[in-house]
């Protein structure tokens, strides 16, 4: 036994069996031959001193059968030793809510007793420790929806059947962060029932809020290391969601009356904050227009989805006006355009086929970045100009998460080589 190590106290029957190995290695003369009383403890983990304290107190009768004269029980007689300082701790650890009991911190502090005397009742067995596993509540509906979302991502390549690497997508939606764990270890007393957490739902605990955007791990060769596959996580609310819906459903439902395309003049100017820079949205004819281009002083031009109509300067950006189209993508190459025109003082103009959908965008999310407007800011500054847009629904959900975003470009982040490299994307749930 090594030194420092607390000494076992062997039971009655141990004390027996002791006796009756030493009976079998002992001389005619009674006597312990030399390592045997270290051998006999180690088999019984005892001090040798403890071996031949016992072979002393048994006073063997080596004639004959060699029997045991003297009894060798335990001296000790009823509950010895130091007594329990808390008896009814099982009682009181019931006491305590089980939403209390997940840590011995946590007990020890309801009980106002030492965390280290808990541990110390835990190893006696006063304290028994279970396993809480939270149990989903499944409806048959809910089961079939789980199973057809797994079948729609299985392909057949050859007769065999593989699921979906989802390489090519990028998954942006609201991340919540459980307020509690799946699973959690709960301390109580021996044979307690430990109550069962359920809820309808693992993904629909108590939660806080993220909008995050994530996508496969990939290779970047650039810094030779792999990307993670976080691109971004901004903190919301807990009713966020709630409000950016209701906000997206009073943009749609405003975009439904608005006035033809006629009604409205092929190009309007967008105040800004810069009195200098003059930022107009139009359509595609206004572009063609020389006349009208030469008159407003017009000197670039942002085409997007369309070709170079007119002779100024023109950078054309194909950008489809599909709500599965992602826009976010294009932000920065639009964005640095318009800031050179801006500090030129060159007076720009922003059109896509009828200036209702992709122009109107883009100039939303570059008021937003450019002047740290709310969506909700840019959009009525945009429609006051010209109030025959019409932005698709894919594109409000994207320009909401960039406000979300706190309207940082994604070329900002480490993360935007792997959002470029997902092209093209599958519009999973842009806002839910």
């Amino acid at each position: 036994m090594r030194k420092g190590q607390h000494k076992k106290n062997l039971t009655d029957d141990e004390c027996n069996n002791l006796v009756q190995h030493l009976l079998t290695r002992c001389t005619s003369s009674g006597k312990l031959p030399k390592g045997v009383a270290d051998d006999i403890g180690k088999l019984f983990g005892c001090t040798p001193t403890t071996v031949r304290r016992i072979w002393r107190r048994a006073a063997a009768d080596l004639s004959g059968n060699k029997t045991i004269c003297a009894t060798v029980q335990q001296r000790k007689k009823g509950q010895s030793g130091r007594k329990r300082m808390y008896t009814d701790i099982p009682e009181r650890i019931q006491a305590i809510p089980q939403s209390r009991r997940y840590c011995f911190r946590s007990i020890a502090h309801a009980l106002n007793i030492p965390k280290s005397t808990l541990h110390v009742y835990f190893k006696r067995g006063v304290i028994a420790k279970y396993s809480s596993v939270l149990k989903p509540a499944l409806t048959e509906s809910n089961k079939v929806c789980r199973l057809n979302w797994a079948i729609k991502h299985v392909t057949d390549i050859d007769g065999a059947k593989y699921f979906d690497p989802m390489n090519d997508t990028v998954h942006v939606d609201e991340k919540w962060f459980f307020m509690t764990r799946l699973q959690k270890k709960v301390y109580g007393a021996p044979g307690e029932k430990i109550k069962q957490r359920s809820c309808k739902s693992k993904r629909h605990l108590l939660k806080v809020m993220f909008l995050s955007a994530v996508a496969r791990p990939r290779w970047d060769e650039a810094k030779g290391q792999c990307q993670s596959n976080l691109i971004r996580t901004t903190p919301g609310t807990i009713i966020g969601g709630q409000l950016q819906k209701l906000f997206m459903d009073e943009l749609c439902e405003r975009q439904r009356h608005h006035p033809p395309v006629s009604a409205c003049p092929d190009l309007a100017r967008i105040p800004t904050a810069n009195a200098g820079f003059h930022l107009f949205v139009g359509s595609a004819e206004a572009a063609s227009n020389a006349t009208m281009m030469q008159e407003l002083g017009i000197g670039a031009v942002l085409a997007l989805g369309t070709k170079a109509l007119s002779e100024v300067e023109t950078v054309s950006i194909d950008i489809l006006d599909m709500e599965q189209a992602f826009l976010m993508q294009h932000f920065d190459a639009c964005f640095a355009f318009l800031h050179r025109q801006e500090q030129r003082h060159v007076p720009t103009l922003v059109h896509c086929v009828y200036g209702q959908s992709r122009s109107a965008a883009i100039c939303v999310a570059f008021l937003m970045h450019s002047e740290q407007l709310s969506l909700q800011q840019s959009y009525d500054r945009v429609q006051a100009a010209r109030p025959c847009i019409y932005i698709n629904s894919g594109f409000l959900s994207q320009l909401a998460l960039f406000e979300a975003m706190q309207c940082q470009l994604l070329g900002s982040s480490p993360a935007h080589a792997t959002v470029s490299a997902v092209s093209p994307v599958r519009r999973r749930s842009w806002l839910t």
